[in-house]
């Protein structure tokens, strides 16, 4: 029998039927300020708990929130409320003890650990989606007795492999959902609109021509998703031969489901159904296949300032102090002021000139530059940062 968590339909309580019916038994609750894109209040939460206790099912609650320093008391507090609430009245039968707390902060993890307040909890499980990759430091993790680690959705089906047979705690992975690429405490949005973001919006790259990233920001930060979802349900007979104690993670959050589009997503872990027409999203494999990273970087690659392996070429330019001087980290020849050398910049423009005088970085004059020195020469109108230098 596959292993399969989701998040509890707190909007749609009653579709809780379906995912338990297509064999869904760990459902995740995600209070506000505790979790990194909770949105449930306490008593949500509360009520969450009490109706999956009732139907049997495996409670998660997630702390998975970064902690930094001057906040510590902040979050221990509301998560004292929060356990406070599960388990008022219930001295003798605690609502607790049938949930695991998920963290992803280490430090929270090593307090809550042998701690009274962790014991409340039946288990802490540990989140190392940007942790690390390799068995050895997991390894490290798993000695630290946590009920379940949660890995990275970035690892090759080799790599996972690999690091599953060195594990023995049990384990989960994101099946579909979002791919998170970047989180931080940190309120990037707010401060770039100076105005409070508490939503989704859309992003693109400037350098390079990826975009639909999606950027949300709230209380604990802010997130950057891949714009493609990961969907690796079609692979999941593949997945479950490379471990017996593996679980399976369908996140419908951002996805953009409407109530119809989630019944229908939840039948397809049914074995018997295969009907995913409705499903639109572009998605993809992720690092899970045979690596392509090539190809992009083919695309990212500025053919204007690639070296080629050139034997004329000399360096590249590491500052430019405009009116000034650009200074230059000689990589492949050496020069001389009576040298003409051709620039190249990131735009494609061109420039030759024969540089009037070479100083060293403590503005000593000098004859000639050689291989492995940093250098200033006048400034050339129109170079930038990423020049690339030739001798002519």
């Amino acid at each position: 029998m596959k292993n399969f968590v989701t998040y509890y339909p707190t909007e749609n309580p009653h579709l809780l039927s379906s995912f338990i019916e297509a064999g869904f038994k760990t459902y995740l609750l995600s209070p506000k300020i505790l979790s990194r894109l909770g949105e449930s209040s306490f008593e949500e939460v509360l009520l969450a708990c009490q109706d999956l206790r009732k139907r049997n099912q495996m409670i998660v609650i997630e702390f998975d929130a970064f902690v930094r320093e001057g906040d510590w008391d902040v979050y221990l507090n509301l998560l004292d409320d929060l356990i406070q609430l599960l388990n008022k009245n219930k001295e003798e039968d605690l609502l607790t003890r049938d949930c695991f707390l998920r963290v992803h902060d280490l430090g929270v993890f090593s307090y809550l650990k042998g701690s009274k307040k962790g014991d409340l909890f039946k288990g802490i499980e540990l989140v190392l989606d940007h942790g690390n990759h390799n068995s050895v430091g997991l390894g490290k993790y798993e000695e630290l007795s946590p009920s379940k680690i949660v890995l990275s959705s970035q690892l090759s089906s080799h790599k996972l492999e690999n690091v599953l047979s060195q594990i023995e705690v049990e384990s989960e992975i994101l099946l579909w959902g979002k791919i998170l690429l970047f989180y931080t405490p940190r309120n990037l949005l707010s401060y770039q609109f100076q105005k409070k973001m508490d939503k989704t919006v859309e992003a693109k790259s400037e350098e390079s021509p990826h975009k639909g990233f999606l950027l949300r920001e709230n209380e604990n930060g802010t997130f950057m998703f891949y714009p493609k979802d990961l969907f690796l349900l079609p692979l999941l007979d593949q997945l479950s031969q490379m471990k017996e104690n593996l679980s399976f993670r369908f996140d419908y959050r951002f996805l953009n489901f409407s109530e119809d589009d989630l019944r229908a997503a939840v039948s397809l872990f049914k074995e018997e159904e295969t009907d995913d027409s409705f499903y639109k999203n572009e998605h993809s494999f992720g690092l899970f296949r045979a690596n392509k990273t090539d190809v992009l970087f083919k695309k990212l690659k500025n053919k204007k300032t690639l070296r080629n392996q050139r034997e004329d070429f000399v360096g590249e330019v590491i500052e430019a102090h405009q009116g000034k001087h650009l200074a230059i980290r000689l990589m492949n020849q050496s020069f001389t002021k009576k040298d003409q050398l051709l620039f190249i910049s990131p735009q494609g423009k061109e420039v030759t000139i024969n540089p009037r005088w070479i100083k060293k970085a403590s503005l000593e004059e000098k004859e000639e530059a050689h291989t492995g020195d940093l250098v200033l020469i006048p400034f050339v109108k129109g170079m930038t940062v990423k020049s690339v230098i030739f001798k002519v």
